[in-house]
């Protein structure tokens, strides 16, 4: 006869998962630029598709809110495809 033991998986808390990205933050180097290049990027599509979007009267039907995220789509990508490379720090073996 046997026995099987079930063992709950480790809790951890959303404070200790930010600690951890945290830590990982300060301490792998391609993080920084990544972040840095995502704000700018972001920064600088909306202000360049803000600047592009004239509307001559107040029913032009140009959504100014919608014009200025614009940058946000570009920047998301910037930051995701870095992140699904196969050599990048967070996802190496090891």
């Amino acid at each position: 006869m046997s026995f099987t033991a079930r063992v709950a998986p480790p809790r951890y808390l959303p404070g200790q998962a930010m600690h951890a990205e945290w830590t990982e933050f300060r301490t792998v180097a391609g993080r920084a630029w990544l972040l840095t290049g995502v704000v700018v990027l972001t920064v600088a599509v909306g202000v360049a598709a803000a600047s592009t979007a004239r509307c001559q009267s107040a029913t032009c039907g140009i959504d100014p809110a919608q014009v200025s995220f614009t940058g946000i789509y570009l920047g998301q990508a910037l930051a995701a495809v870095p992140a699904s490379w196969p050599w990048a720090p967070s996802t190496a073996p090891g």
